[in-house]
């Protein structure tokens, strides 16, 4: 349904407050096709393993600068994504997505099995 590199807006149900899960609209990043995995991208660094996208970078985010939360995967099937209403918002620049592959090849928060399917996927998406 996403590309690899693709910035997506969902009204996402992935979402806890006070351990309860609720509706909010969420910016997510696809960096999977093959297993539908996606990363959240926050308006805080507080999450583990953030890597940083500045509005220069990517000005379809509302935020001076927005973190994609690599300590934590998402796989999210197509068909939940439409209920959730997903629309992409564009491709991260091949610069930034270089970046976040060296990143989450770095990462000490991801499994290695998933640390290996995104960082593959990534790959694909710039040629490599």
């Amino acid at each position: 349904m996403f590309a690899v590199g693709e910035v997506v807006w969902a009204l996402s149900d992935q979402v806890e407050a006070a351990g309860k899960p609720y509706v909010k609209p969420k910016y997510h990043l696809c960096v999977c096709v093959t297993e539908r995995i996606y990363f959240f991208i926050n308006s805080s660094d507080k999450f583990a393993d953030s890597f940083a996208i500045t509005h220069e970078e990517f000005r379809a985010l509302p935020n001076p600068v927005s973190f994609v939360g690599c300590g934590s995967t998402l796989r999210i099937p197509d068909a939940h994504m439409v209920r959730m209403k997903a629309r992409s918002l564009g491709r991260l620049p091949d610069e930034t997505l270089t970046r976040l592959m060296d990143f989450v090849n770095s990462a000490e928060s991801i499994v290695e099995e998933e640390k290996e399917l995104i960082v593959d996927a990534l790959a694909g998406a710039l040629g490599y």
